[in-house]
């Protein structure tokens, strides 16, 4: 029976060229990145190649002292976690999520935040977009309070309706209070450019 998958936003089939790619190093041999011999150093080389590839690849600064760090894990919910509490950590204070945002981003944020009022969900109008007026006036309130905004974390692309954010606008928002951004940009890699610069994202 013939059928139209629609659900590659949850699981996408592995690309041929990853797959070939991957069967290559295998027959290789498979090596510890972190041990000294020659064969752990080769290892490594490789990982740190595909590190910069894909740093490359969402457009995020690679180069010098300011260079961006890839985490490896498990995966976007744990991805999520380590950048909300990690942002946290650094500036104890408010947490902004938007409406739409993934489970992992709204769950981690309630949890960081403690006192109700200090985790705000963002509304969305009937589109599903993030209302911008409202995330302002929040951040005006907070700064006016002389408190601190740990950050604002909204997903670039919609797991489920593929809505996408304008992430570029509510980084310079942000900007405007010094608070970092942070975004769930997994559905949409591969699918939509990301450039992490240009849209003004710390993580």
């Amino acid at each position: 029976m013939n059928s139209i998958y629609f659900d590659n936003n949850a699981t996408t089939c592995l690309d041929p060229v990853v797959a070939d790619k991957m069967h290559q190093l295998h027959l290789m041999g498979i090596y510890n990145p972190a041990s000294q011999h020659r064969l752990g150093r080769q290892a490594l080389s490789f990982l740190e190649e595909a590190k910069q590839q894909i740093l490359e690849a969402v457009g995020a600064p690679c180069s010098s002292m300011d260079s961006a760090q890839i985490i490896l894990n498990s995966g976007g919910t744990e991805s999520n976690n380590l950048a909300v509490f990690g942002l946290h950590q650094q500036r104890p204070g408010y947490v902004f999520v938007g409406g739409t945002d993934h489970p992992s981003v709204i769950e981690a944020g309630r949890h960081i935040a403690g006192s109700q009022d200090r985790f705000r969900v963002l509304p969305t109008d009937s589109l599903g977009i993030c209302d911008f007026d409202v995330l302002e006036s929040w951040l005006a309130e907070i700064h006016d309070k002389d408190e601190v905004v740990s950050c604002v974390s909204v997903m670039l692309g919609n797991n489920e309706t593929g809505v996408l954010q304008d992430l570029k606008c509510i980084s310079q928002l942000c900007a405007k209070y010094d608070v970092p951004v942070h975004s769930d940009i997994v559905q949409a890699l591969g699918k939509s450019p990301i450039n992490m610069q240009d849209l003004g994202l710390s993580a």
